[in-house]
């Protein structure tokens, strides 16, 4: 994987939003992202992790602002990003930067002010998992058939995950693969929600919940 993100797929940015996949695809299929955000005509969608905080906005604020409102503030936001310098452009979508504050603060009328900061926050916290996800795990058609393995070894994922289904301990399992941590188990159990091998239903629960 690219250990360096400019897209996710529909599943971690649902993920990354704290939302179902559903809720993703409705983002797009009701036209509720701007289309700057995501990639239209690919197989498979892709997205811009700002695409997950705006999502996330969209759908956490429903209960108290009007769904109309809450596109207005985020097309202004997206053309506030949009008039930026590319490097900056980039590096906010990416959410390699978070910009100037009042670029998030937005008074759609005399009554509401929303800081948007606070979603992008969660956001990129989720983000930096993704990433740090991608330093531990791989897939490479050379290794292991392109099975997902811990990186620099040839110990698959599923493997050892099912092991610990299994009943086998965290210390029993070191004594044969003493690179195992708890944080690459905990990011092995983030990938394979994300992730799951054909046939397998993702795991709502695991994908959507804080490690």
């Amino acid at each position: 994987m690219n250990m360096h993100r400019s897209t996710v797929s529909t599943a971690e940015a649902a993920f990354l939003a704290g939302l179902s996949e559903r809720k993703i695809n409705q983002a797009v299929d009701d036209r509720i992202l701007p289309d700057n955000l995501y990639e239209k005509h690919a197989r498979n969608r892709r997205f811009t992790p700002m695409a997950a905080a705006f999502a996330k906005f969209y759908f956490d604020t429903e209960d108290i602002i009007v769904a109309n409102t809450r596109k207005t503030i985020l097309n202004t936001l997206l053309d506030r990003i949009q008039k930026l310098h590319e490097e900056d452009r980039n590096g906010i979508l990416m959410l390699r930067a978070t910009g100037r504050k009042k670029t998030w603060q937005i008074h759609p009328n005399e009554f509401i002010e929303i800081d948007f900061n606070s979603f992008i926050t969660d956001t990129k916290s989720r983000f930096k998992q993704l990433e740090e996800m991608d330093k531990v795990i791989e897939r490479n058609p050379s290794i292991m058939q392109g099975e997902a393995v811990f990186k620099g070894t040839r110990v698959p994922v599923h493997l050892v995950l099912e092991y610990l289904k299994a009943g086998e301990s965290l210390k029993a399992l070191q004594e044969d693969y003493p690179f195992l941590t708890e944080n690459k188990i905990e990011l092995a159990k983030l990938y394979n929600a994300l992730h799951p091998k054909r046939g397998r239903p993702k795991s709502v629960k695991l994908a959507h919940s804080d490690f």
